[in-house]
């Protein structure tokens, strides 16, 4: 009992645990018995899936807080309720060639069965009634899918079966079993398998000896059991045989569809025989052949009586027909009458119209039918003509006619006079602008010709009337985004179905002048090599305009980019830049300006870039030696001197860059190469080994060789005098004997110096008392020089100087850095003087800015040799103005005005500087020649000859030529002013 009543206190209720599908099931919520809620079906709830089971938890609670809960799974069983469906359509057409293998295969459809169990899906599928021809193949793919295919069991033959109706039944696993079926028409593609054939093999016919050309003589017929190309047969006449064949082809002629042979010329009556060939389209072609018999009669006959009466078509009046009927359609019943008999009476009709046949019905009865397509829009009325002809001798015939009008069906399309259309508009438009009018025609009639318009493949950029076909700008247009549109024009006619044509329209966009140049970088950087001859090409620009036309033609020019230097480069239309100059890069390095873009629009438009050159380098620079240098080459070193230690640093420079810049030291081999040696790159002139020993005293004249890493390298090569001082010398006693010698040479220079200028002023005064002198009126204006005192009384005004820096270099040097100064001076030269070349000259008060020099024609070579400081090795050679007569043909004191150049002698310590009254001056008067010059100081010589050397070694006929170029030392007594009174002091003047 009391289980009883705990039992009957328990309660069920279904959990349902997150399953959907927990609802299809209900349970009592007293006994515990579970249900469905509503009907199941399996293959709704297990789509797809073999195996239907549901789980869920049942709870059950009963007194005292009892609860438990359930699990509980539910299997759906399959019943077989459902029928196998093949897949739309019922009814499959495929195509097999006759000339397919056996065991050729076609796929066919698959059944389908919603029950998805294995028990009641497909089972089989097989062919009702069985085939003798088909069957059919079931297999399995890789997804376990069945797959059918029908399979040709043996050969097909179109001509004797040209098709096949099959049913496909699909039967599922059930009891009783449920089934499909799929009809499928086999249509058997044709090969051209067959030949034509001719009705008869051979054909007799008789003709008049009068019959009329274009008579039909006989009509051969040939059939081909393919189709299309393949049984499309061509009728020909063959030029083979024996007999006369070869005389009748020439006179008959045959119709090559309808085998129709007719005369082309007339006939004598006799036997003929000749070959009709037929072969169809196929490939490859196959023929046959047939003999015609033709007798040709000699006879007489009546003319028969030919009657048409037409037959009514689509309720249309008699007479009226549809375009475009079939051929073969009949259209009217001829019949003929002829009273005579025999073969006169035996009438044969033929239609004298190519459009219409005629095909006898009965005897003298025959039917007129449509031969081929009638066109209203070719030709709106065609008359039928009927010519009936008998076979007497004579043959006589008689004509009947009907006249036929069709009736327009819709079979033209719209179209457009033109398959293309090309239109303008300019850029920038208004919105509703008219773009084109584009019309079409329809040949048809009515309503088949009223034609409406849209657009296909515009993009939404443009509209048309559908009436007027008026196309008209959606858009304003921009060239430069698109320059041209395509897009087509459709015309659809009102018949019924309608009809359609087609127009392209292409719509190019003007340009007009609203786009800058634009170039193809922001900013154009180039290298050029430096030294490139003029003309050399730097780089290229490259600029476009979008716009066309002169609009986007170009223009290019170059402007300087600060706006103050020039630019030394020209630029040409293609955008090609050249030199103008060669480039020193050691002078600049670097050019920037900008090119500007003019477009030839109106109004124009422009823009610009920067452009930047890089001067690359050249090897172009030997290497500069700082020191040792042509005046500071020697040095001297106390020993001892330990191995390795530097004593020196060569000092060289070479203005290139990089390798070209970068400079290495070596040492020529000799004495001094022993005991020292320089280090490749830094210059360190560093000793090779001990130098303490005595005996390595005394003066090393090492060469030294600068050598850059450019291609082809340059160098340059010094002597450095280097004097090695042991400790035994005594430094103070050194010191001592070198001042003591310079004091000798000084005191001795003076001296000589004095003695030459006493003799020079004794000379010229010589001369003067033995000469006159006699100024060039035109060159100084009342000039006079008083060569006993030097002093000139009044100066021209013919001196011109150029430049006004100069500098005053010791006591007796002058060196000026202005350019070339010409002039003109009065200088008094005796014949008889020596070759010493020195000349004192006095002035007196230098303020003119120009004087007359008046030169004996009798000088000759000699270089100064004065002073060692001023022999410059490098110096800009000095040559001598070549005389146009010899010295004897000249007058004496015959005026000679020189050319006057200043050049600056480097490395003269500067004293200081002085003005001299308005004018600095460095008098060089240098003569001028064509050959090369002689160094300035080619050796060291005594100072001056002595004063008896003094002589004649010139005489007044020596001329003053290229022979005789040099430099020659004028001694000369100018007054200057300071801030002092006035003074007067030697000054030497190069001549």
């Amino acid at each position: 009992m009391d289980v009883d009543k705990a039992r009957s206190d328990l309660r069920f209720s279904i959990l349902p645990d997150g399953n959907d599908n927990s609802n299809l099931f209900k349970i009592d919520a007293v006994s515990g018995n579970i249900t469905f809620s509503k009907r199941v079906d399996r293959e709704s709830v297990c789509q797809l899936s073999r195996v239907c089971e549901f789980s869920f938890g049942v709870a059950v609670s009963g007194g005292n807080n009892f609860f438990r809960r359930i699990p509980v799974k539910v299997a759906i069983l399959d019943l077989n309720d459902n029928n196998p469906v093949f897949p739309d359509p019922a009814t499959v057409e495929i195509r097999i060639s006759e000339d397919a293998p056996e065991n050729f295969t076609h796929p066919l459809p698959v059944a389908s069965d919603a029950d998805s169990s294995v028990e009641f899906g497909i089972s089989s599928y097989t062919i009702e009634p069985p085939s003798d021809t088909f069957r059919l193949d079931i297999s399995r793919n890789f997804l376990g899918v069945s797959q059918v295919s029908l399979v040709v069991s043996q050969k097909l033959d179109r001509e004797v079966t040209d098709n096949y109706q099959l049913v496909i039944v699909a039967k599922d696993g059930g009891q009783p079993s449920r089934s499909a079926t799929l009809n499928v028409n086999v249509i058997v593609g044709d090969v051209n398998d067959n030949r034509p054939q001719f009705v008869q093999k051979t054909y007799n016919v008789e003709v008049t000896e009068d019959a009329t050309l274009g008579d039909n003589i006989i009509t051969v017929s040939a059939s081909d059991d393919d189709i299309g190309d393949n049984g499309k047969v061509v009728y020909s006449l063959s030029s083979l045989g024996s007999g006369n064949a070869g005389k009748i082809v020439d006179k008959i002629n045959i119709n090559t569809s309808t085998g129709e042979v007719t005369l082309v010329q007339t006939l004598v009556n006799g036997e003929y025989r000749f070959w009709v060939d037929a072969h169809d389209l196929g490939s490859p072609r196959r023929y046959d052949q047939t003999l015609v018999s033709l007798t040709v009669l000699d006879t007489m006959n009546n003319q028969p009586t030919v009657r048409m009466n037409p037959v009514q078509k689509d309720n249309l009046p008699f007479g009226w027909l549809l375009e475009g009927l079939e051929i073969n359609t009949v259209v009217a019943v001829v019949s003929v009458d002829d009273p005579d008999s025999g073969n006169n009476g035996e009438v044969t009709c033929q239609s004298q119209n190519s459009n219409f046949l005629l095909e006898s019905l009965e005897s003298r009865r025959y039917k007129l039918m449509i031969g081929r397509t009638l066109d209203r829009e070719v030709k709106t009325t065609y008359m039928a003509t009927v010519t009936c002809r008998d076979q007497g001798n004579p043959s006589l015939s008689s004509t009947a006619s009907m006249l036929i009008t069709l009736v327009d069906v819709n079979d033209n399309s719209p179209r457009f006079p033109q398959e293309s259309y090309l239109y303008n508009i300019v850029e920038n438009n208004m919105k509703g602008d008219t773009v084109a009018i584009i019309t079409a025609s329809d040949k048809d009639d009515g309503q088949n010709a009223v034609v409406e318009y849209k657009l296909v493949n515009d993009g939404g950029n443009f509209s048309i009337s559908p009436s007027t076909g008026i196309i008209t700008a959606n858009i304003r247009f921009d060239r430069e985004r698109v320059a041209q549109y395509t897009f087509h024009v459709v015309a659809v006619d009102h018949g019924q179905p309608s009809l359609s044509g087609t127009t392209t329209v292409t719509v190019n966009i003007l340009d007009l002048n609203d786009n800058d140049p634009i170039f193809s970088l922001q900013e154009y950087n180039f290298r050029l090599y430096e030294n490139k001859k003029p003309g050399s090409l730097v780089g290229n620009i490259s600029v476009t305009d979008p716009d066309l036309g002169v609009e986007g033609t170009v223009s290019l020019s170059l402007k300087p980019a600060d706006d103050k230097d020039g630019v030394p480069f020209a630029i040409d239309h293609q955008g090609k830049i050249l030199t103008l100059q060669k480039f020193d890069r050691e002078h600049k390095n670097m050019y920037s300006f900008v090119v500007v873009a003019t477009d030839n629009g109106f109004p124009k438009r422009s823009s610009s870039v920067r452009v930047s050159i890089d001067i690359l380098d050249i090897n172009d620079n030997a290497p500069v030696f700082v020191f040792p240098s042509e005046r500071n080459y020697s040095t001297t070193v106390n020993m001892p001197v330990q191995k390795d230690a530097v004593i020196l640093h060569v000092d060289v420079y070479d203005p290139d860059d990089n390798r070209n810049g970068l400079v290495t030291h070596s040492i020529v081999d000799n004495n001094a190469s022993q005991l020292f040696t320089i280090e490749t790159l830094s210059g360190h002139l560093v000793a090779r080994t001990n130098l303490n020993n005595p005996n390595m005293a005394g003066t090393y004249y090492i060469t030294i060789n600068a050598t850059d890493q450019g291609s082809p390298p340059l160098w340059q090569t010094r002597t450095l005098h280097l004097t090695l001082l042991s400790d035994s010398t005594s430094s103070g006693e050194v010191i001592a004997d070198q001042n003591l010698l310079i004091v000798a040479c000084i005191v001795c220079f003076t001296v000589i110096i004095s003695g030459v200028v006493l003799v020079a002023i004794c000379l010229v005064r010589s001369q003067d008392r033995r000469k006159k002198i006699h100024y060039h009126a035109s060159v100084c204006r009342e000039l006079a020089v008083d060569c006993d005192t030097g002093l000139t009384s009044q100066c021209g005004q013919q001196y011109s100087v150029e430049g006004s820096d100069t500098s005053r270099h010791g006591q007796d040097d002058f060196n000026s850095t202005a350019s070339t100064e010409t002039g003109t001076g009065a200088i008094c030269l005796q014949s008889g003087i020596d070759t010493s070349r020195t000349v004192k000259m006095k002035t007196s008060r230098l303020r003119a800015n120009s004087c007359s020099v008046r030169f004996d024609p009798c000088v000759t070579d000699i270089y100064d040799q004065r002073h060692p400081l001023r022999s410059q090795p490098n110096a800009p050679p000095i040559r001598g103005r070549s005389s146009s007569v010899p010295c004897s043909a000249l007058p004496q004191h015959q005026p000679y005005t020189g050319e006057l150049k200043k050049h600056r002698i480097q490395h003269t310590p500067v004293i200081h500087q002085q003005t001299f009254g308005q004018s600095q001056l460095t008098h060089s008067y240098q003569p001028n020649s064509d050959k090369g010059a002689r160094s300035h100081y080619p050796n060291k010589r005594p100072i001056l000859p002595s004063l008896s050397s003094l002589g004649d070694s010139c005489n007044e006929d020596s001329d003053l030529n290229t022979t005789t170029s040099g430099s020659y030392s004028v001694i000369s007594d100018k007054t200057f002013h300071t801030q002092g009174p006035e003074r007067t002091q030697l000054r030497d003047w190069q001549v």
